[in-house]
This record gives C-alpha cells, structure tokens and sequence, in this order.
C-alpha cells in the first residue's frame, strides 16, 4: 500500500467550537497528509451553537475538510454511516468530538496495511481531563491482539471506542458500516461483524 488515501470522519454532537476544534487540528495536524476530514455534525436544529459550529467548520482553509450538518439529530451510527457513505479513502477511521489524535498516529498505524490480509488496526489510548492524565492507558487493561480474532472479540471488546481503529472502507461497507438499532456497544457490534 503506498500512500492511500485515509478518510477520517469526526462526528459531533452538542459541541462547542472550543471542543470540536482540538479533535479537528489533531486530524490536520498529522505527520502523514494524504488524508481527507469529514466532519458530520449531528446536533439538533435548537442547539445554540449549531451555527457557529457551521461556520467555524466550512471557515477552515483547507481543501481536504468537508462539513455536512444533519438536519436532525439521527444518533451517532447513522452520523458515521453519513461519513463513511461521503468517505473516498482507502482506509477510514474515526475521531468522536472530545478526542484527539497524536500526530503520528496515521503514520504509525498505516504501515500494518501493507499486509492486505489486515482489515483493521487499532491504537492505544491515554485518558486526560481537563488536561491531567486520569488513568492508565486502555491498553493496560487489554492484551494487544493479532491474526485472526474473531473468537477473542466476541468474548470482550478489546479494540475500545471507534476512535482508537483504522480499517479497510471496503470491509466497513461489506459489513454493513454501524448498526443504528444499536442502543450501546455499538463499536463492539461492528467489529465483529468486520
């Protein structure tokens, strides 16, 4: 694989452009460039901030941004089937609102996709609040896996939240993308469908 496209979809709901921002730089701000940002904001039409969110979003000069607003709060599966359905990348991955990407993480995390038999990667993650790191890393908790992991996934979800994955579009699309009669786990869900 060289150099493919990476889609990444940040969704947003009820968010600032304070909050939003942070996850958005994290995103343009990566060591590997050859991306594409999908911003879909799935607030409600009454939310107070809704347009200035808008503006803040279609206001960044870079070509790579997209900006697409829901006309109504659909919930966080249908905000990243929305996304994937506008996503053109090779691979795609995930960023929710109040998270951030260190800089080199789709450099890191690309690398693994030379081997076309690997569908999905996945990263470590620290926990912060209002700046002060507030527990061990995610992976502490969970042995890192490898190979084939369709039985160990449906004993526990050690892949974590969407923003901790990469995977082939592709696969996602093949598998359905995110289930919205989904009520919780639904990252969990999809992984093991994918």
């Amino acid at each position: 694989m060289n150099n493919p496209l990476i889609s990444v979809v940040v969704t947003t709901y009820k968010r600032g452009v304070n909050e939003i921002q942070k996850a958005i730089y994290s995103v343009l701000n990566q060591t590997y460039t050859n991306l594409e940002l999908t911003i879909v904001d799935d607030s409600p039409e009454s939310y107070i901030h809704r347009n200035e969110v808008k503006a803040f979003c279609e206001s960044i000069p870079d070509k790579r941004v997209k900006y697409i607003q829901h006309k109504k709060n659909s919930g966080a599966c249908v905000a990243r089937n929305t996304g994937l359905a506008h996503s053109k990348g090779e691979l795609i991955s995930f960023l929710d609102d109040d998270d951030e990407y260190l800089p080199f993480r789709m450099e890191k995390m690309i690398g693994y996709f030379s081997d076309e038999n690997v569908v999905l990667v996945y990263a470590n993650a620290a926990m912060y609040n209002n700046g002060k790191y507030r527990n061990k890393n995610y992976s502490d908790y969970m042995k890192p896996r490898t190979g084939q992991v369709y039985d160990e996934i449906m004993k526990e979800d050690f892949i974590g939240s969407t923003s901790m994955a990469m995977l082939r579009t592709d696969i996602l699309r093949k598998a359905g993308g995110f289930n919205p009669e989904m009520e919780a786990s639904q990252d969990w869900e999809t992984w093991i469908r994918v």
